[in-house]
C-alpha cells in the first residue's frame, strides 16, 4: 500500500513520488536479488558474464579480476546505476515534452511519466525472468522458504496462545478477537528477519 502522503487514488494517476516509489522498488528488488543468488553460490557470475543481451553494460573482464565479494558488489551496483540513470533520462524527457507544469496535472494525466526507455523496460523484463528461472525457482530458494513458512506459521499460534509473551504496548492494543488477530499480524510483520528465527529458536525448543 502506498502511503498518503502520495495521495493515491485508483481514479486518478499516481503522483509523480508514488511512481518513483514503484519503480524504484523494481530496481532495489532486481539488484539485490542478483546480489542474493550470486551471494548464495546459486548464480555465477562467470555464467553471467555471457549473457550479453542481459549485461552489456558491465565490464567483465575488470569485474572477474575482482575478489569474489568485490565484484559481487561492483556487478549490483552497476545495474543499480544502470537502471537509475536511464530511469532519470527517460523521466525528465518524457516531462519536458509534457504540458505537465502542476501536481494536478501528473494525477490528472491518462500517462505515467516515471519509466524506462522501451529498450531498457525489455532488459529489464529479461532480467526478471532469469531470476525467476534460475535463481527463485531453485531448490535452495524453495526450501529456504518452506522453512521460513514454517517458523512464521509457529511464531502466529504460538502468540495466539502465549499473549503473555508480547511486549506491553502490543497488548494493550487488544481489545477483542478481532485486535488479536491483527496485533499479533502486525507485531509479526514488525520483526526482522534475525528476530524471528532467534524468537524461533528460544520458544520452539520449549514445546
Amino acid at each position: 500500500n502506498l502511503s498518503k502522503e502520495f495521495y493515491f487514488d485508483l481514479n486518478k494517476n499516481p503522483s509523480l513520488e508514488a511512481q518513483i516509489a514503484s519503480i524504484s522498488d523494481d530496481i532495489a528488488y532486481i539488484a539485490h536479488d542478483f546480489d542474493d543468488g550470486i551471494r548464495s553460490e546459486i548464480l555465477n557470475l562467470k555464467i553471467l558474464s555471457k549473457n550479453n543481451n542481459l549485461f552489456d553494460f558491465i565490464d567483465f573482464d575488470y569485474l572477474l579480476s575482482l575478489d569474489n565479494k568485490v565484484a559481487r558488489n561492483y556487478f549490483t551496483r552497476q545495474i543499480i546505476n544502470y537502471l537509475v540513470l536511464n530511469l532519470i533520462k527517460e523521466t525528465e524527457y518524457k516531462l519536458s515534452n509534457s504540458n505537465v507544469k502542476t501536481y494536478e496535472d501528473i494525477i490528472n494525466s491518462n500517462e505515467f511519466y516515471v519509466g524506462f526507455s522501451d529498450n531498457i523496460k525489455e532488459k529489464v523484463t529479461l532480467m526478471k525472468s532469469y531470476l525467476y528461472e534460475h535463481f527463485y525457482t531453485s531448490d535452495f530458494v524453495y526450501n529456504g522458504r518452506t522453512h521460513a513458512e514454517k517458523i512464521l506459521v509457529f511464531i502466529i499460534d504460538f502468540l495466539k496462545e502465549n499473549i503473555s509473551e508480547l511486549p506491553s504496548s502490543w497488548k494493550r492494543k487488544i481489545t477483542n478477537e478481532q485486535s488479536k488477530k491483527q496485533t499479533i499480524v502486525d507485531y509479526v510483520c514488525g520483526m526482522t528477519d534475525q528476530y524471528a528465527i532467534n524468537f524461533y529458536k528460544n520458544y520452539a525448543s520449549k514445546h
